[in-house]
């Protein structure tokens, strides 16, 4: 693995923390630009995804560009369905409760085209799933790329005074998992990497939304919330999503017939 590799691999983790931190960024700590808010830096977190899964796809899919790849697809569904009022892109304003919908396959769907007409073949997606069966770990660290999302999501209604110092603890843990896979020559360190940033990272979110939810109750809340049910309800989530993100290691057991050699 050389330099390039691992740091195009440890990047996108930056980047999409940054997106989550800006997000999350308490109003009055720094004032930031207008222009700069949290709907800017998801998008931009999007672009940043979408444009390394097109470079990953014309360089045959290597293994710092799965967490993209899995970034764009699953973004790009759950955009779908959010609504940016008075948000303007390309002289169009959204209007209020107006869904994304399809706009938001634009990005990943030109990518993909683009790709498709440099490759003129179907070779780089032939050579992907060959490399997922002879290192299931790829497929494990594609699904790692979506816990800057599940961290995003976990802490949607949270005060950002309250969310920013999760975030970031949560953003360094996930880069230095992330580095340490991408390190990583054989396939146990890899998959302890993956599991360790992983699971400590759904802690710090756990413990995140339980200080916080404790005893609160909002306005549209009968009775105050019990932080402690809601530490157990994010840990419950986090453990099916790791369940998920191993569940690739069962490619082990059906034998490649070219040999498991990991590269």
């Amino acid at each position: 693995m050389n330099r390039n590799e691992a740091l195009a691999g440890t990047f996108f983790f930056l980047a999409t923390g940054c997106a989550l931190l800006i997000a999350a960024w308490p109003q009055g700590l720094i004032d930031l630009p207008s222009s700069v808010n949290s709907v800017a830096a998801m998008l931009a977190a999007y672009l940043v995804a979408v444009a390394g899964f097109g470079i990953g796809w014309v360089k045959g899919f290597p293994r710092w560009s799965y967490p993209y790849g899995a970034y764009a697809f699953v973004f790009a569904l759950y955009w779908m369905s959010v609504a940016t009022p008075d948000v303007t892109i390309l002289n169009h304003t959204f209007e209020r409760n107006e869904l994304w919908g399809w706009r938001a396959w634009v990005p990943l769907l030109t990518v993909v085209a683009v790709a498709i007409m440099v490759t003129r073949s179907a070779q780089p997606v032939i050579r992907s799933v060959r490399d997922i069966r002879r290192d299931w770990t790829r497929l494990s660290f594609a699904i790692y790329g979506l816990m800057p999302l599940f961290v995003g999501l976990c802490f949607d209604e949270v005060s950002n005074i309250y969310e920013f110092p999760f975030t970031l603890m949560a953003t360094v843990i996930l880069v230095c998992g992330a580095f340490a896979y991408m390190h990583s020559r054989q396939t146990p360190p890899r998959a302890l990497s993956l599991l360790i940033g992983a699971s400590v990272t759904m802690a710090i979110v756990a413990v995140g939304n339980g200080i916080y939810w404790h005893g609160r109750q909002e306005t549209w809340m009968a009775i105050p919330s019990n932080g402690i049910q809601n530490a157990i309800d994010v840990g419950i989530t986090g453990g099916v999503v790791l369940i998920v993100m191993f569940l690739p290691a069962l490619l082990q057991f059906f034998p490649y017939r070219k040999g498991l050699t990991v590269g």
